[in-house]
């Protein structure tokens, strides 16, 4: 994974770390699991139906709830979801944890 962008008024050679910078730190500070859920859905082009489906039936309503922190997000829904998404169960549960 890059984690590095161009900075296009610096140099069009340099890259920084963008984990250091205070947009993105601010970012992530408010990254809850359910809006983690939302960011990964909509990454790959899902309906909250298609993603209920997915998980094993939960309906849209409630992937609704889960992304707007209504519901919280339990253990057994995001092993799930980090099965359908590919990704570590970490980026679920805990999604504002910055990578060091």
């Amino acid at each position: 994974m890059q984690v590095h962008a161009k900075v296009p008024h610096i140099n069009d050679e340099e890259t920084v770390d963008f984990r250091n910078l205070p947009w993105y730190r601010e970012a992530k500070a408010e990254m809850t699991p359910g809006l983690a859920l939302r960011i990964h859905r909509e990454s790959h082009g899902w309906s909250k139906a298609k993603l209920g489906e997915l998980l094993g039936g939960v309906n849209r309503r409630d992937v609704s709830a889960l992304e707007k922190g209504r519901r919280p997000v339990s253990l057994n829904i995001a092993r799930r979801a980090s099965e359908v998404f590919g990704i570590p169960l970490r980026s679920i549960l805990e999604p504002n944890r910055i990578p060091e």
